[in-house]
């Protein structure tokens, strides 16, 4: 009895037999040769090449390759090393959208298992991937871990035959290790990946702050960016104007990208990083971060990729980061702009303000004229040419006030402008009108803006005007004041090729006068004040009513004689001394309007309307 219970018990053991022993000793080494592999290295692509290498061991495959899901692009993507190749552009190429179909797309999508021993006549195998790697047999398993799928797996080239439904059994209860072994791979180099793009940001953030504390402003910070990523940056404020930049920047580059930020300027304000393509065939060429305090946008930072064929990633950890520095120098130097503005705002403000009257003599120094009297003040306005065409009137920013006071320097202008409301103001000495005068002067200055300007795809031109000649320093605010009105002239009748003087205006200073008063009497004094003090030192003179007589009778000369009681001869020699007082004829051109309209003023004036 002893003797049957042992032979019972054998038969209940059922001992495995001699061919499935071999195959529980084969997955065993297969665990084994999958676990070294994962045990024995960190490295992403080592660690992918190993983990093939032993699953292709397992059934005799001459090379395997993993393909992950991509969720962005809707693609599996073939990941490197593949089937033996490390090549990136032969591995960057095998992509197959799932849409596309093919062996790996129906295996990804059913999660089954699929064996072609005869790919290269099976329709149902993408051709150009068979061709690609010398296809000849193929076993593809999916790639889950946990309840998602992540990919699929290839082994290619069985050396022994054909692939067998043992290989395939083989490979699907290894699968799980192998999604495992590569998921776990993957999120180790995407740690290690965004550990170095810390450490680099990091480095980027403290060799810029080392330069902001040496005070040397945005130019030599771009240079340090530039020199630190290896490509072109560029620096723009909120108008859009080039503030620094550092590499291989030209006009084209700059209207491209600065055309690019005007269109994407809501984008750039509530996004962190905006990739920039600059043309219809070139993709993420350049990078921009918006330099922005709160809501408050200041410009923007761009690095631009040195071509089409440069293909490394531009790290926007890095670019955020050096955005913080950036905008903290922008802020620093628009804030101490705005301090030199507002002193110099304060003293031309309390210069022309009669309540609160300024020493003109440490105004005129404090505006850097050191020449002698008469002077004449000039304002200008600059204007700057829009990316989509047009001008605008251009902010006073501290890009417009460097490029204009280097432009008045190179000159040898002595007196440099000052910002001044929406533009600047200067006093000139009698040599710098006469130049401004011939028109030299204004080409001068425009030349050297455009030969000089940082910013070259930025177009900028100027609009002049040129106020009264103060003759002591006394006067210096009533030459600013009519050299404001000339600015304005100049803006309403669009004259932007020469320098616009206020004593030129004619008529137009009544019709675009902005103080009536003051300035229809400014303008009766003008034309008619000589004649009235010919009279007043001729004791008896009567040229003042001659004028008078002569507009009344329509500038007939029988008429106004007829009417003055005198002879004909005597009206002649007096028309002939108000030419001399004039001018001119009075009875001819722009000076007969100006005759015209002083006289109407001064009877509104006797009527005591004056002041309507």
């Amino acid at each position: 009895m002893a003797t049957v219970g042992r032979a019972d018990a054998q038969r209940t053991l059922e001992l495995p037999s001699p061919s499935r022993d071999d195959e529980h000793r084969r997955l065993l080494r297969a665990l084994g040769s999958v676990g070294s592999a994962l045990a024995n290295t960190t490295d992403y692509e080592q660690a992918l090449r190993a983990l093939t290498e032993s699953m292709c061991r397992i059934v005799d495959a001459k090379a395997g390759g993993v393909m992950l899901y991509d969720e962005v692009t809707d693609e599996l993507v073939l990941q490197k090393p593949a089937f033996g190749v490390y090549a990136d552009d032969v591995v960057g190429a095998y992509r197959v959208p799932l849409s596309a179909g093919g062996n790996a797309v129906r295996v990804f999508l059913s999660q089954t298992s699929s064996i072609g021993n005869e790919v290269r006549s099976d329709p149902r195998y993408i051709q150009r991937f068979v061709e690609m790697f010398d296809t000849y047999n193929t076993l593809t398993i999916p790639l889950r871990v946990g309840d998602r799928a992540v990919g699929v797996f290839h082994a290619i080239n069985k050396r022994s035959g054909p692939f067998t439904d043992d290989d395939r059994a083989t490979l699907e209860q290894l699968s799980p290790l192998l999604a495992s072994g590569v998921h776990a791979a993957r999120a180790f180099r995407r740690t290690q990946e965004e550990h170095r793009r810390l450490e680099r940001a990091m480095f980027v953030h403290r060799e810029l702050s080392r330069t902001t504390f040496e005070g040397r402003g945005l130019a030599p910070l771009a240079a340090v960016l530039g020199r630190l990523v290896g490509r072109p940056v560029l620096v723009f404020d909120a108008d859009l104007h080039l503030v620094a930049s550092a590499g291989d920047v030209d006009a084209a580059l700059t209207a491209a990208l600065r055309d690019e930020l005007e269109g994407r300027a809501d984008a750039t304000r509530s996004s962190s990083s905006l990739q920039i393509a600059l043309g219809p065939s070139e993709t993420s060429l350049a990078c921009s971060a918006p330099l922005t305090v709160g809501d408050e946008l200041g410009g923007y930072l761009v690095v631009r990729k040195e071509g089409p064929e440069d293909a490394r990633a531009i790290d926007l950890r890095v670019l955020d980061s050096a955005a913080s520095v950036f905008t903290l120098e922008l802020l620093n130097e628009r804030a101490t702009f705005e301090v030199k503005k507002r002193l110099v705002g304060d003293l031309l403000q309390d210069l022309v303000d009669e309540r609160r009257p300024a020493d003109p003599a440490v105004v005129r120094r404090r505006l850097g004229c050191t020449a002698a009297a008469p002077w004449r003040a000039v304002c200008v306005r600059v204007h700057a040419a829009t990316p989509r065409g047009g001008a605008r009137v251009a902010h006073v920013t501290p890009v417009i006030d460097r490029a204009l006071r280097d432009a008045f320097a190179e000159v040898g202008v002595d007196g440099a402008l000052s910002p001044w409301r929406s533009g600047f103001v200067a006093v000139l000495g009698h040599a710098d009108v006469a130049r401004l005068r011939d028109g030299a002067l204004a080409e001068e200055v425009t030349e050297a803006l455009a030969s000089a300007r940082r910013d070259p795809g930025l177009s900028l031109s100027l609009q002049w005007g040129v106020g009264e000649v103060a003759r002591d320093e006394r006067h210096i605010a009533e030459s600013i004041a009519t050299a404001e009105q000339a600015l304005v002239a100049a803006e309403r009748l669009a004259i932007a090729a020469r320098p616009v003087f206020f004593d030129e205006l004619g008529i137009y200073r009544l019709l675009l006068s902005t103080d009536p008063a003051r300035d229809h009497a400014a303008f009766v004094e003008r034309v008619l004040g000589a004649v009235c003090a010919a009279d007043t030192k001729k004791r008896g003179g009567r040229l003042m009513e001659t004028l008078e007589v002569l507009v009344d009778a329509g500038f007939r000369p029988c008429v106004t004689a007829q009417r003055l009681g005198v002879h004909v001869n005597t009206l002649k020699y007096r028309l002939r001394r108000l030419s001399e007082i004039l001018g001119g004829d009075p009875s001819q051109g722009e000076l007969r309007l100006e005759i015209e309209l002083a006289l109407r003023i001064t009877k509104l004036k006797r009527a005591g309307l004056g002041g309507r």
